[in-house]
């Protein structure tokens, strides 16, 4: 159960660790928008008659999306040397979003109908797991390779590590810091979509 709770936090945490890794963000904002993702996942899972996948398939643009905006309006003014900036900016992202959604969907408890799967189980070594959690842990291991993979093996990747290096080395060798930062935020929210 550790490990398949490992998963979820870890699959919460890449996002988090790539924004830092990259421009040095403390993004105290994100458990807000997963939470915000969450909510919105809920609210069209009940008004279309989603299914989980159909969400999650809605949700990942929609979250690529909320990572550029959020990088190119608020992030990059506070993008530096200096945490404390982007630490202010974040906290005080994380206040208005708390307040927005409780103006819009209030404090009542909700979840995600799954038709189901979030009670199957599948028996392991006689162990009966639940089969939520293992998919959970599937897609928390795959995209931290394919994110690993990505890093190691693509254009995007090599300037990623060279913005997260030296920006201005990078920007001298043709790299556009604030491109990249962007792109890399919207895959760090694009992460909590799934």
């Amino acid at each position: 159960q550790g490990i398949l709770l490992g998963g979820m936090y870890a699959q919460y945490a890449l996002g988090m660790a790539l924004m830092f890794g990259v421009m040095r963000i403390v993004n105290v904002s994100h458990g807000d928008l997963v939470i915000l993702l969450s909510l919105i996942g809920i609210s069209l899972a009940t008004s279309f008659g989603l299914g989980p996948f159909w969400v999650m398939a809605a949700l990942v643009p929609l979250a690529v999306a909320m990572g550029w905006i959020l990088q190119k309006v608020i992030l990059n003014r506070v993008v530096g040397d200096d945490p404390l900036p982007s630490l202010i900016a974040t906290f005080g992202l994380s206040l208005a979003l708390q307040n927005l959604m409780l103006q819009i969907w209030s404090a009542n408890s909700r979840s995600l109908p799954g038709g189901g799967i979030e009670s199957r189980s599948v028996e392991v070594a006689g162990i009966y797991v639940g089969l939520l959690p293992v998919i959970v842990l599937a897609f928390a291991t795959a995209l931290t390779l394919g994110l690993d993979l990505m890093l190691k093996r693509t254009r995007f990747g090599r300037a990623l590590r060279a913005a997260a290096a030296d920006v201005e080395a990078a920007a001298m060798t043709g790299i556009n810091p604030r491109a990249v930062y962007a792109s890399a935020t919207a895959i760090a929210v694009g992460i909590l979509g799934f």
